[in-house]
């Protein structure tokens, strides 16, 4: 449908108002998209404070009842204190926690109170208990206190838990967002082709003489500039970004920003500062002359009191472009301009998640008019490097965190081994399971029932006759044995068993593929009496450490393996109580 010549051009314009009419209808699903996805990635960053809380608590938690662990047994100022610091660090992250959980979603905040009365019920029901001479079991008190660690980590575990599934609903809520936001841009797009194109149409019967002809030819040459210009400019940012995605060094961020500047402003003499410790600004790369000045003089930057343009530029917050001879140029800025021979600097500052990143600078020589178009890429450009800049540091942080975290289960894991190994007189050994592998030929016995633990213990002792053991120590193992396969097949469902002759004795071997033992409950099982839980060896491992000469053990969440050693000639049974206080004898 067109219009027939002679149209009056008020007509046209009804066109164009028809248009931006159009146009604002479907801005407004736009804004209320990008509004409802600004809200939901600020729920997103509520839930992050509240989960690095949570975290804490349950770390330092487990630190405290390790610490009151070991002082029980035995007695040693240092855990004293280490309990005492573990609680006052569990009350200062259960405070952020509950704090932070005020700006959670309600089904959370009630997680988080509950967590709150299981913790302080914890604190307040296990104090610290004086040390034991002698391993002994639990009372009433010593019971409560671990009936009140479990609820506790049962809901801490809980709350972290439910968390991390906000965390993902949240992702996919985003997700969803952005995906509406797309289609409805497209549409958007769509339609403005579509009415644009209708409105040329009509205005080609509206207009017919030279002048109109001429004028549309200019507006549309304009226009198809304007669209290269944003074409290059968006092909710019979506190089930039592509690039400083990949880049994980901070140092690698800034070179490639300064080559992409470079690229497309056509210019030289670029500078790219980091945010360093002290409110500093601290020279990433350059591409400049004379780079001995700055490394001189204005590598490190003091932004708060500094008198340099890129300092003004950062505590304002905003883009700074002077000439060498405007007014209100800082003396020093001006000795640095002469000194390199630019007559105009830009200093951009780079923020990103509210968080100063660092400054972007550019020495633009006297040939060189500092455009609009090109301040809004150099703004654009600016973000994009911020945010590439915030990621590698905190991906710096978090290397660093985890590499820390590497550290400390290592000496946790090793000091525990020594502990133990120290306490039985070393007759109990643990191994990681690269180090302790069955050299048997083939399994005598496979444990699926309870039937079959008979028929193993049978099998052990013949097969230990057979090698030379003495029968009295063969019915020793045997019983040894008997008591890892029935812990194989309760918690285990089940395992394998094999004996092996060495220059030493006879090693029998119970290898099953269960969740393995809970290394917290590795020393209790081992010295108190009667102790047993659903991931531990019970009542037997103790009766394993006194019928046989050393017990090897490896266990994992790829099962568990226990060697039992009985040598031609039996070595002293020291009880591990006995053990621990002539190892920590003065």
């Amino acid at each position: 449908m067109s219009s027939p010549p002679g149209t009056p051009a008020s007509l046209r314009v009804g066109w164009i108002l028809a248009l931006v009419a159009l146009l604002a209808l479907v801005a407004i699903p736009v804004a209320m998209n990008h509004a409802a996805q600004v809200a939901v990635a600020r729920l997103r960053l509520d839930i992050g404070p509240a989960y690095d809380a949570a975290q804490s608590l349950y770390a330092t938690l487990r630190d405290r009842r390790d610490a009151r662990l070991l002082y029980r047994l035995t007695g040693d100022a240092q855990w004293r204190e280490a309990y005492q610091e573990a609680t006052r660090r569990a009350e200062g992250h259960l405070a952020g926690l509950v704090k932070s959980a005020d700006a959670l979603e309600p089904e959370l905040r009630a997680q988080a109170r509950r967590v709150e009365a299981a913790v302080t019920d914890l604190i307040a029901a296990s104090p610290l208990p004086p040390p034991v001479p002698a391993p002994a079991p639990a009372g009433p008190a010593e019971q409560r206190a671990v009936a009140r660690s479990r609820q506790a980590f049962a809901a801490l575990e809980t709350f972290i838990r439910q968390l991390e599934r906000s965390r993902a609903r949240v992702s996919a809520r985003l997700g969803a967002i952005a995906a509406a936001e797309t289609v409805v841009v497209l549409a958007l797009g769509l339609l403005a082709i579509f009415v644009g194109a209708y409105i040329v149409d009509a205005s080609r019967h509206l207009e017919r003489d030279h002048e109109f002809e001429t004028r549309r030819a200019e507006r549309l040459a304009r226009a198809l500039a304007q669209a290269d210009a944003d074409r290059e400019r968006t092909a710019a940012l979506a190089a930039l970004a592509r690039a400083t995605a990949l880049a994980l060094d901070p140092k690698e961020v800034a070179q490639t920003a300064i080559r992409h500047l470079e690229e497309h402003l056509n210019i030289k003499n670029v500078l790219v500062y980091a945010a360093a410790e002290g409110a500093h600004l601290q020279i990433l790369a350059f591409d400049a002359p004379h780079p001995e000045l700055f490394v001189q003089r204005w590598e490190r930057i003091h932004w708060p009191t500094a008198e340099l343009l890129v300092a003004r530029a950062v505590r304002r917050g905003e883009t700074v472009v002077a000439g060498r001879g405007d007014q209100g140029v800082p003396a020093a800025s001006r000795q640095a301009m002469t000194a390199l021979g630019v007559e105009t600097l830009a200093a951009v500052p780079l923020y990103a998640r509210g968080r100063l990143a660092g400054a972007l600078v550019l020495l633009l020589p006297p040939e060189h008019v500092f455009t609009t178009a090109e301040r809004e890429l150099t703004e654009a450009m600016g973000r994009q490097v911020a945010v590439a800049l915030e990621n590698s540091r905190l991906l710096q942080e978090a290397e660093a965190e985890r590499e820390k975290v590497r550290r400390a289960e290592a000496q946790r894991e090793e000091f525990y081994r020594e502990v133990v190994l120290a306490v039985t007189g070393g007759r109990l050994v643990l191994h990681e399971r690269a180090e302790l592998q069955p050299t048997c030929a083939e399994n005598i016995a496979a444990v699926r029932d309870v039937r079959d633990i008979r028929a193993a213990r049978v099998a052990v002792r013949e097969r230990a006759i057979a090698m030379g053991l003495a029968p009295d120590r063969a019915r020793d193992l045997e019983l040894a044995v008997a008591e890892a396969a029935a812990n194989a097949w309760k918690h285990a469902g089940g395992g394998s068993v094999c004996v092996c002759r060495t220059e030493e004795g006879v090693e029998a071997y119970v290898v099953d593929q269960g969740p393995g033992i809970n290394p917290d409950d590795i020393a209790r099982a081992a010295f108190e009496k009667g102790f047993s839980t659903a991931h531990t060896l019970g009542a037997g491992f103790t009766l394993m450490l006194s019928l046989t000469d050393r017990v090897h053990l490896v266990t994992d969440d790829h099962g568990t393996t226990v060697a039992l050693e009985m040598r031609w000639q039996p070595l002293p049974q020291p009880e591990p109580w006995e053990s621990w206080q002539a190892v920590n004898a003065p």
